[in-house]
């Protein structure tokens, strides 16, 4: 558990130190700091981070900021890590998901089953494709 809490508390750095949830099997351990900086992201920008899980996975979220509107887009994928960012790239994606006018600082989940959880692993979260037509 100390693995995947030092892996999520390392991508929420990442993730301009925005706060992130983990939801491994029935636990829900939030990760963040009482100072959260913000860093709006372009339709150019990727942020992403190679995580490791030691446990099988139901859910990995990010808190969003959407700044205070309800518009916009981002794309998230998740991917097997295989030997660099590249080559984990060059694979297809395990889940992939376009998160569409979502609140402020909605958590940003990519869920798995009950029955068919995220496998302990090594693993590459990305997050790109960042779209507001009306930031405010």
């Amino acid at each position: 558990m100390k693995r995947i809490a030092l892996a999520f508390l390392v991508f929420a750095l990442l993730v301009c130190m925005l706060p992130v949830a983990v939801f491994a099997q029935q636990t829900t351990e939030l990760l963040c700091g009482e100072q959260v900086t913000h860093v709006p992201l372009s339709p150019s920008d990727v942020v992403a981070s190679q995580i490791v899980t030691t446990a099988p996975v139901l859910s990995l979220g990010v808190a969003c900021p959407s700044y205070s509107n309800t518009t916009g887009s981002i794309t998230v994928n998740l991917y097997a890590f295989d030997t660099d960012y590249d080559t984990s790239l060059s694979g297809e994606p395990i889940a992939s998901h376009v998160f569409e006018n979502f609140a402020d600082n909605a958590y940003l989940e990519l869920t798995f089953s009950q029955d068919s959880p995220l496998p302990a692993g090594e693993y590459l979260y990305v997050m790109y494709d960042a779209n507001d037509p009306d930031p405010g």
